[in-house]
């Protein structure tokens, strides 16, 4: 992908590891690992906070499964399944977290 070596780190960083081709997320032309993901996860609820309220609503795709924004996450566990989705709106610390748990349940069971 050429549009990552003109953004951080720096001029001409080429990543040393294996990048996924443009694929569709959504619709008929999903791609497999994209179906696979909302079938094991199919919603996410979505949290916008307004003032000393919180909201919440579900996506406004197509279907409520279908990836809403770029920045969607899904974590996958050791044995290749999808255990979490999170939003955009997710936090670097609330991704850690839920990092650090995964791998607390992982280290306990191997």
């Amino acid at each position: 992908m050429n549009c990552l070596r003109y953004v951080r780190p720096g001029a001409n960083f080429k990543p040393r590891f294996n990048l996924m081709a443009k694929v569709d997320v959504n619709g008929s032309k999903c791609h497999p690992v994209y179906k696979y993901l909302k079938q094991r996860l199919p919603l996410v609820q979505y949290y916008a906070k307004l003032g000393n309220h919180s909201c919440t609503s579900t996506p406004s795709a197509t279907f409520q499964s279908d990836i809403d924004d770029n920045f969607e996450k899904f974590l996958i566990n050791r044995d290749g399944k999808p255990v979490k989705r999170l939003t955009a709106a997710s936090t670097q610390s609330e991704l850690e977290e839920e990092i650090d748990t995964l791998l607390m349940k992982t280290s306990t069971h191997h």
